[in-house]
């Protein structure tokens, strides 16, 4: 592990890491600031209002009329797993595929280290960032809890649902960085890393409109992730074992790819 190559990549991705947690903080307090266990019904005939299509698109259900369930159908359901995508997005393609074209990964390797070296760096701070951005929102979840309600708190379930959004995201991860380092374009290898995220988000949702849609979601691995499933105490190890699977041979072809990268040292 060479820190001083962490610390840089620490360094260059630190703004985006801050952005999109700061973001994603924002909407969670938002959120909070919305529920009232007074006021739950009244809120549901609101929701019930917006067209069935949208509501079924941006998966906003409350599988549990509690405070977790509300927070797992208008927050987890949709914006937690939409916007981390955008620091992947722009760490896989800052990191890999622009650090190929405009030969910063090339010094790396004219300086003595290895291709292996590098990936591991890279993936070592990808997953210490990532793990940054879900403890931040863990924590200020439960401190905002404890200043904005009494009598209403966060049992161990919503920590299953933070590492189940862990997992899902670090999946996420490895299929934008094999898609950088798979791809010998750096402008074919961006459409690819927003392409691939986005498409399968559009197929989960098209799959949430109707039972005749239902089979779109075996083309898509946001279905992987079902915060619901947490709420409701229901098994989610298949899932999880999916993602397993899906991230170790994503980071099988990952290293693979950038072993057999044509790259001019």
């Amino acid at each position: 592990m060479n820190t001083l190559y962490i610390k840089h990549l620490v360094h260059s991705n630190k703004v985006v890491l801050i952005s999109i947690t700061a973001v994603l903080l924002f909407y969670m307090s938002t959120i909070m600031m919305m529920y009232d266990p007074t006021t739950v019904d009244a809120m549901m005939v609101y929701i019930e209002a917006l067209p069935e299509a949208l509501i079924k698109a941006l998966n906003f259900d409350m599988s549990e009329f509690t405070f977790l369930g509300f927070l797992s159908g208008y927050y987890y359901g949709f914006l937690a797993m939409t916007f981390p995508l955008i620091f992947s997005m722009m760490f896989s393609y800052n990191v890999l595929a622009k650090g190929i074209d405009t030969s910063s990964i090339t010094h790396l390797l004219t300086s003595g280290k290895s291709r292996i070296e590098i990936l591991m760096n890279i993936l070592i701070t990808y997953m210490m960032l990532l793990a940054i951005m879900i403890l931040l929102l863990i924590g200020m979840s439960y401190v905002l809890t404890s200043l904005m309600f009494d009598g209403v708190s966060l049992d161990a379930r919503f920590l299953t649902i933070n590492l189940y959004l862990y997992l899902f995201h670090f999946m996420m991860g490895c299929l934008m960085l094999s898609a950088s380092a798979l791809i010998p374009s750096a402008s074919l290898a961006l459409g690819a890393i927003i392409g691939l995220p986005l498409t399968s988000m559009v197929l989960d949702m098209v799959a949430r409109l109707g039972d005749e849609l239902a089979w779109l979601r075996f083309f898509s691995l946001h279905t992987l992730f079902n915060a619901d499933s947490v709420v409701l105490n229901e098994s989610i190890v298949f899932p999880v074992l999916i993602m397993v699977v899906i991230s170790s041979a994503l980071i099988l072809s990952l290293f693979i790819g950038f072993k057999r990268r044509d790259i001019i040292v």
